[in-house]
């Protein structure tokens, strides 16, 4: 649902269980460009895509929503995404238990500045895996990349493997990564009392990603010790017992800005999208850091450009559209990654195509490929292209078409 260029009217709505497929910032209600919506009274329960998303100078009200349970594994896909210099309005909302936090707000917005904002938030304190207040017991992997909270996390499949830390405040929320088909049980501890373990399996590519699993809020405001063990348990539909360790939230309050919020509430990095002047030549763009698809990073590429794709499921269909770019995974030496690093047809044509004389300067590397619409999944014409290191799957079409004097590079898929 999409409110732009209006002063429109959302009341009393139920939205639930919707699957937002496309653009990675499309919500279940996305504001942009300038609009300024009345979203009041709505119930926006267990959306993929996330809850409510307000981009690009938009000051829309939003008060007296239940925002909660909203998925899409994606490091902003939570409750509220706000950037690009908007500043919403927020009362009386109940915004809890999404995926990937309550609230992502970027360095252009106001609404946590106490002298700008008329109803400011609070920023939660996130306490980083790598953080040294985190004391590990046992064999634990540290890996990572720009997805990931503070970009790392900490892994383990060793039975008894604790991971403890101390925070302050009346309640606290575990960040974890999600894999597709794996996730161990996880043994809750604070301060010597015993929680509800959490099974971190995760179902399926729309599932996955960085998730936030709100422990409690019923502490004393004091110093506090949580202590993450894994259990060795597992859901019996999971193919791993394994525990990744993202980051901590502490929470110093539950009721803040006139909201009721049992999440994080984060500050991040200004968003970028497709920009009319390309990037320099020879940097590194990420997706969905710093575009909302991978069109819009191939659009605002450089020839020598790389455009790096995190973890997650992205619904498009893909053009190089003739440039000499590399697009590859956030880590093609990593099977995990590969397998989690998707991108799955949108419409009925070649999930990539090379159809402009592409080199093989231009380059698809460590990225599952996948089109269910019976059309191929790679098809290569007039172009040389580097096609390597990917997973080709699920492709009644056929999986890599070349034709006319190609000559591309396809090797180790």
């Amino acid at each position: 649902m999409h409110t732009e260029h209006a002063k429109q009217h959302l009341n009393g709505i139920d939205i639930t269980k919707d699957l937002v497929s496309g653009d990675r910032l499309a919500a279940t209600i996305l504001v942009a460009d300038n609009s300024s919506p009345v979203i009041r009274d709505n119930q926006i329960i267990g959306n993929l895509g996330g809850g409510i998303n307000v981009l690009q100078d938009s000051s829309p009200i939003i008060e007296d929503n239940n925002i909660s349970y909203n998925f899409g594994g994606f490091r902003f896909i939570g409750g509220i995404l706000v950037g690009q210099n908007s500043d919403p309005l927020l009362s009386g909302n109940q915004i809890e238990c999404n995926q990937a936090g309550a609230i992502w707000v970027d360095d252009t917005s106001a609404i946590l500045d106490k002298e700008q904002s008329p109803i400011p938030l609070e920023e939660s304190y996130i306490i980083e895996d790598t953080d040294t207040n985190f004391k590990y017991l046992g064999d634990w992997d540290k890996g990572g990349n720009n997805i990931n909270s503070g970009g790392t996390i900490h892994a383990s499949n060793q039975v008894g493997a604790t991971a403890t830390v101390q925070f302050t405040g009346k309640g606290v929320s575990l960040i974890y990564f999600a894999f597709p088909n794996k996730g161990g049980i996880a043994g809750i501890n604070i301060d010597g009392v015993e929680y509800q373990p959490l099974d971190t399996y995760c179902l399926n590519e729309q599932n996955q990603g960085k998730t936030e699993h709100f422990i409690t809020d019923n502490l004393m405001p004091t110093i506090h010790t949580l202590r993450i063990t894994v259990t060795g348990d597992i859901n019996p539909l999971s193919s791993s017992a394994g525990v990744v360790i993202d980051a901590v939230g502490a929470i110093s309050d539950t009721y803040i800005g006139d909201n009721t919020i049992r999440g994080s509430i984060v500050k991040w990095p200004p968003l970028r999208d497709a920009s009319p002047n390309p990037s320099p030549s020879g940097n590194t763009l990420f997706v969905p850091d710093h575009f909302s698809t991978i069109q819009t990073a191939i659009s605002s590429a450089n020839d020598g450009d790389t455009i790096i794709i995190g973890p997650g499921l992205y619904r498009e269909n893909i053009d190089y559209i003739g440039k000499k770019i590399k697009l590859k995974s956030s880590d093609p030496g990593d099977n995990l990654i590969v397998e989690s690093t998707v991108i799955e047809a949108l419409h009925a044509s070649p999930t990539v195509t090379f159809s402009q004389g592409e080199t093989q300067e231009a380059s698809l590397e460590g990225i599952t490929i996948r089109n269910g619409f019976g059309d191929k999944a790679i098809r290569i014409s007039s172009s040389s292209p580097t096609i390597k290191g990917n997973i080709i799957t699920d492709s009644s079409g056929g999986g890599i078409v070349c034709d006319y004097n190609s000559s591309p590079l396809i090797s180790h898929n």
